[in-house]
Parts: structure tokens; C-alpha cells; sequence
């Protein structure tokens, strides 16, 4: 039984981590503009990037960086263009896209 309060507890911090860093680049993103180096390590005009809200939701980070190219997957939400990194994300946001802003709501206000 310890080893698996241990592994809880060392999943729990990992996924607090995860999160955070996801937050921060996204932060950086947002408050350097394209005059830095953006999330996608673009820079000036080439800083087309935006965040699968569904993977920074699930806090899987090898895909909450999106380069927005021509066949990236979006949809339009309450005025807004949302942009995913697959179709399924795409699928899972349309299906509920109040869970996955939720939580961006919640650490914008």
C-alpha cells in the first residue's frame, strides 16, 4: 500500500508541473507577442501558434502547442476561433467546449 500512496503522490506533483508549465508558455505566448520567441520557437512574423485547449485541459504537453497552418483542425465558439492539434480534440471540444474553457476561465479571473 505505500508504493501506491508514493506513486500517487509522484503523479499528483507531476501533473501539477505539467500543468503549470503549460500555463506559462501559453502566459509567454500571450504577453511577449511574436516579438519573442513564441511556444512553437517562432519568431516575428512566422509566430502562428495557439493551444489545443483539449490537451492543456487533459495537461498532455507533447500537444498543447499548435502551429496554426492551413489544415489545422478549429471550429468557431461564442465568436472565438479555437485551433487543435487532431480532429478527435476538435471532436471531444464540440461534443463539451464549456469543460475544456472552464478551467481557463477559472485561472483568468
Amino acid at each position: 500500500m505505500r508504493t501506491s500512496s508514493i506513486t500517487r503522490i509522484r503523479f499528483g506533483r507531476l501533473a501539477a508541473a505539467a500543468i503549470a508549465f503549460a500555463t506559462a508558455v501559453g502566459a509567454q505566448c500571450t504577453l511577449t507577442g511574436c516579438a519573442a520567441a513564441g511556444p512553437c520557437g517562432a519568431t516575428g512574423a512566422d509566430c502562428n501558434c495557439a493551444e489545443c485547449e483539449v490537451c492543456r485541459f487533459n495537461a498532455d504537453l507533447a500537444c498543447v502547442e499548435v502551429k496554426i497552418k492551413d489544415n489545422t483542425p478549429r471550429t468557431e465558439y461564442k465568436g472565438k476561433t479555437y485551433y487543435f492539434c487532431s480532429e478527435d480534440c476538435k471532436r471531444d471540444f464540440i461534443k463539451d467546449p464549456d469543460k475544456y474553457l472552464a478551467s481557463s476561465i477559472k485561472k483568468a479571473g
